[in-house]
């Protein structure tokens, strides 16, 4: 027999799955072992599925709600330490690895060569992302506080050594915007 363990992290407390295999073609029972930390640790409870566990149900479809919505990308409004604020079309990598943006619109924007965007000019690395600010303070908005249109749009990706700093054309997609970051931050490349 041979045994495979899947760890899925989507919440505290972690899930194991853990699958017996069973002769040359089928699975036998699957037991899946829910550890917890504190107290109860190590104390293990039989499932008949991780995925009957509404709170599991409303993470993942968040999670992958999320997801979209990045990968989709919007046009916002971007504003820099030089020139004028204009208008860009941002969005997440397929592989989850960067928050790109380009002055292209739409998937145009998302089939430029690789060689433009590893560049790095126009890419934030997920690993690097450490918070989102929902309003505009950084020193970047700061110096184009003139030039905002609605206080209440605005927000700030910030990383240690850069902010992308970005105002939407509703509060909503701005809202939107930055609850998926977070979770993006949260999760990094698991979203």
């Amino acid at each position: 027999m041979q045994q495979t363990t899947t760890t899925i992290t989507c919440f505290p407390p972690r899930v194991e799955v853990s699958s017996k295999r069973i002769g040359a073609g089928g699975f036998g029972k699957q037991h899946f072992n829910n550890t917890t930390r504190g107290a109860g640790a190590g104390v293990a409870q039989q499932l008949t599925s991780p995925l009957n566990d509404p709170r599991m149900q409303l993470m993942l479809q968040s999670r992958l709600s999320f997801k979209r919505l990045l990968q989709e990308g919007a046009v916002f409004t971007k504003f820099g330490s030089h020139g004028w604020p204009h208008k860009r079309f941002v969005w997440l990598t397929a592989e989850v690895d960067a928050v790109r943006w380009s002055s292209g619109v739409g998937p145009s924007a998302v089939s430029l060569k690789q060689s433009q965007l590893l560049a790095g000019d126009h890419c934030l690395r997920t690993q690097q992302l450490l918070e989102v600010y929902s309003e505009p303070s950084t020193v970047v908005m700061q110096k184009n506080k003139g030039y905002i249109r609605d206080r209440a749009k605005c927000f700030s990706i910030v990383t240690e050594k850069r902010t992308l700093d970005l105002e939407a054309d509703s509060e909503e997609r701005k809202n939107q915007w930055v609850l998926a970051i977070q979770a993006l931050i949260k999760y990094r490349g698991g979203l």
